[in-house]
């Protein structure tokens, strides 16, 4: 019954997590700058991820929507991009 529940969240962390992140550094493993590549990466794993959880707010309340876009990357998407 829990695995149920969690089932939607898993495949989430897997789709936005997994999936970006292994793809993006694959293409950048040749890169001369390897330090901006896995930083674009982070950045491609963690804004998509965000803006998901915000739609309709962003037609309702801007403001509201950029902050709370930015406290999710920060609070939520980037600890867990970094794990």
């Amino acid at each position: 019954m829990a695995f149920f529940a969690l089932s939607p969240a898993i495949h989430e962390e897997i789709v936005f997590r997994l999936f970006i992140l292994s793809f993006c550094l694959y293409l950048l493993r040749y890169s001369r700058h390897p330090q901006s590549g896995i930083a674009i990466s982070l950045v491609l794993a963690v804004v998509p991820h965000s803006l998901n959880h915000v739609p309709d707010l962003f037609l309702k309340q801007p403001l509201s929507a950029l902050f709370l876009f930015g406290g999710t990357s920060i609070v939520f998407g980037l600890p867990m991009a970094l794990i």
